[in-house]
């Protein structure tokens, strides 16, 4: 257990390794200078400042030498400074990851739970006229491009009925209290959400469709209705078992809409990681993308260890030793 353990968190620093390395690279080779954003763009800086400033930030050296340094400080916890916004990058992404981790941990549930529940109501009627009005749905939201469903719900909800706010992430005019304040974010949170559910959600009923029908089509879901289990029981042990799979996409899901959700916050102006990123790669800020891109990689390689090991320990079905041995 342990050697397999140890083997996935080495392959996983690996990997978040290997993509910094790439990352930085392709935002180093990229045309575009950021001396030009650091001293506000305009005309071109006089070459005395360009030379100090590129003294100052490192940006003098060559790419080889600034990726050992980078590496060496990343892994031990600096991510460095940002050039346009004059402050640190793990402040930077701390200031706004509970906004991004807040709409992405509101779609993971709406999205697992919506699915779970449409999936078992599908599968016990395969190609029945639901099956196929649930399965042309979410074939259509799943196609739809998420800023394009963010301005059709803007133009719906914000502009048209006037029930909800276009963007944002608090009114400045609520009362600084929790109750007020709660209920105003909840306001701002609904339509990215609603967004971003739709547009993730047609893939996971697909996903849980499949598991649920294969699940019920088990031996052991014959003996349970042998032996006299009611339907009601026999379906909700046939979900627990299909869980495991729709969890594991879900988790999935969950680590792509920490970072993936970058059309929709800049859409909604909501201030998380990805529309940070976006204003970072607009402006040439190294530190600052590389930063991100490092704390996503992260999370995401996270998420898929702690996905497999929980999938090894509930699924009984697993062999730990021929995963290992893979």
């Amino acid at each position: 257990m342990w050697r397999y353990i140890i083997r996935r968190i080495f392959q996983g620093l690996l990997t978040i390794l290997i993509a910094t390395i790439i990352i930085f690279f392709i935002m180093n080779i990229a045309p575009g200078d950021p001396i030009i954003f650091i001293v506000g763009g305009g005309e071109s800086p006089p070459p005395e400042l360009v030379k100090q400033l590129r003294e100052e930030y490192g940006l003098d050296k060559s790419i080889s030498e600034r990726l050992f340094i980078y590496v060496v400080k990343i892994f031990s916890g600096d991510l460095g400074y940002s050039y346009v916004y004059k402050s640190s990058v793990k402040e930077l992404i701390l200031s706004r990851l509970p906004a991004s981790i807040l709409l992405a941990s509101s779609t993971y549930v709406l999205i697992t739970t919506i699915s779970i529940f449409l999936g078992m109501i599908v599968a016990k009627k395969p190609l029945s006229i639901t099956d196929r009005v649930v399965g042309i749905i979410a074939t259509i939201f799943f196609s739809f491009p998420s800023f394009f469903v963010a301005q059709i719900l803007i133009l719906t909800f914000a502009l048209g009925l006037k029930v909800l706010p276009s963007g944002g992430f608090i009114d400045p005019r609520t009362p600084r209290e929790i109750f007020p304040m709660f209920l105003d974010i909840l306001r701002h949170l609904a339509l990215p959400l609603l967004s971003l559910t739709l547009v993730h959600l047609g893939f996971m009923i697909k996903v849980a469709r499949t598991s649920i029908f294969e699940i019920l089509r088990e031996d052991f879901i014959t003996s349970l209705r042998a032996i006299g289990f009611t339907e009601g029981r026999v379906l909700r042990s046939a979900v627990r078992v299909a869980s495991l799979p729709i969890l594991t996409m879900a988790n999935y899901e969950f680590a792509f809409l920490i970072s993936g959700a970058l059309l929709v916050e800049i859409v909604y102006s909501w201030p998380g990681i990805g529309s940070l990123l976006y204003d970072a790669i607009l402006k040439r800020d190294y530190p600052l993308v590389s930063g991100i891109f490092f704390i996503v990689i992260s999370f995401s390689v996270a998420i898929n260890i702690l996905t497999d090991l929980v999938y090894t320990f509930l699924d009984p079905r697993v062999r730990l030793g021929k995963r290992a041995e893979t």
